[in-house]
């Protein structure tokens, strides 16, 4: 219990530390590069997720003994050289200037690190080291915060942040590796069926990952060009509120999971009774959420990132409705994974993804707009889910009378 706490303070403290990044640029950079920033995110988040493959939620749960951790590793290597070519080839075809690409390829070395750091990470959680894991993303969200006021002291610019926050990456890896029992080496050399392995093993969840990604990423790809840059700097800036509700979700989601695991081995009658009141709990936490952003939003907002918010209540009041949809679909989520149904997540994903594309099309001009979208979108999927589930009760019950 004590380290489920940690690894969620933990989760928490590294949550405020990306925000502030953002925070800092909006207030003291611009609206502009907040919008370049989020931009950046949003095309490197697909590329990451597909060369990452995952392996953060595979190598914990792996039991077999097909695939060594060397396996894995080179399987890594490989696929963070697939990440900088991609990467590589983005930024040549897009138009970006002198600076914004200095920017980008600062980006690209961050994601680099990052996973690679991803694998001491994956080793720790699969080892039950929660502790060590918990101290590492404590440290990596303490150098971030340290590094990003230093480089906003020393220049107030884009490319200084984005530096700062390298220098901060570079310091994490160095952390992970002292206190993992984790050996990193360099290789590239992989059996043609050891790929195949991995491929099959995580090809699955790593295109639910991604669709799942999009319902975010894509209403930024669509702000920039039917809106503007600064437009998007907006629908980022409140979105990060988003972000961080989700991280701590999903880490109180992974602190209960084999909680329900075991109720579920169990009695699975029990499961229900659990949810329901997990539910009923997340539920009372949205509705104080929003009579809150309904009341205080804009004031909340506009004194974090400036007065340009105080124009922006329904947008505010829009938001947490979304944030509180999400809440409810991560728990649904959770509870689908603990019953496996992985394959309807799949198709669930694809349904939303497809609800917000035509929503899109059809009016999604501005932030206001966006956000109508992702609700409807969102709103969809917690309905196919609830579906998906009293469907799976309703077979059960029959098979067992």
């Amino acid at each position: 219990m004590k380290n489920s706490l940690i690894n969620v303070f933990g989760t928490i403290l590294l949550a405020i530390s990306q925000w502030l990044q953002i925070f800092v640029i909006a207030r003291y950079v611009g609206i502009y590069e907040a919008g370049i920033f989020s931009l950046f995110l949003a095309i490197l988040a697909p590329v990451t997720i597909l060369t990452r493959f995952n392996f953060i939620n595979i190598i914990p749960t792996y039991n077999g003994n097909k695939i060594s951790k060397n396996e894995f590793l080179n399987f890594r290597n490989l696929s963070n050289s697939l990440l900088i070519f991609i990467c590589l080839i983005i930024m040549i075809l897009n138009d970006f200037s002198t600076y914004e690409n200095i920017c980008f390829i600062i980006f690209i070395i961050i994601k680099f690190i990052e996973s690679h750091e991803e694998m001491y990470y994956s080793y720790m959680i699969k080892d039950g080291n929660i502790k060590q894991f918990s101290k590492c993303k404590m440290f990596k969200a303490i150098a971030n915060i340290i590094l990003v006021i230093i480089s906003m002291i020393l220049s107030h610019s884009l490319i200084s942040l984005i530096s700062g926050i390298l220098i901060a990456q570079i310091l994490s890896i160095f952390y992970a590796s002292r206190i993992s029992n984790f050996n990193y080496g360099y290789s590239l050399k992989l059996k043609k069926n050891i790929i195949k392995k991995i491929f099959s093993l995580g090809i699955g969840v790593t295109i639910a990952t991604l669709l799942s990604s999009m319902i975010v990423t894509l209403p930024k790809y669509i702000l920039q060009i039917k809106a503007s840059t600064e437009e998007l700097g907006v629908f980022s800036l409140l979105l990060f509120f988003s972000t961080l509700v989700n991280n701590i979700v999903i880490t109180i989601n992974q602190s209960l999971i084999k909680e329900l695991v075991d109720i579920y081995n169990v009695n699975p009658n029990m499961l229900g009774k659990k949810i329901s009141k997990i539910h009923l709990f997340f539920l009372l936490i949205c509705i104080i959420g929003i009579c809150v952003c309904s009341l205080f939003g804009t004031e909340i907002v506009s004194f974090i990132y400036g007065n340009t918010f105080r124009d922006y209540w329904l947008e505010i009041l829009l938001l947490s409705i979304f944030i509180s949809i999400n809440i409810i679909f991560k728990v649904n989520e959770m509870l689908m994974n603990v019953l496996n149904l992985f394959s309807p997540q799949f198709y669930i994903q694809i349904m939303s993804l497809l609800i917000l594309l035509v929503m899109m099309i059809y009016k999604s001009d501005n932030t206001r707009e966006m956000f109508i979208s992702m609700i409807i979108s969102l709103l969809s999927a917690v309905f196919l889910q609830i579906f998906t589930i009293i469907i799976f009760f309703n077979r059960r019950e029959r098979k067992y009378q």
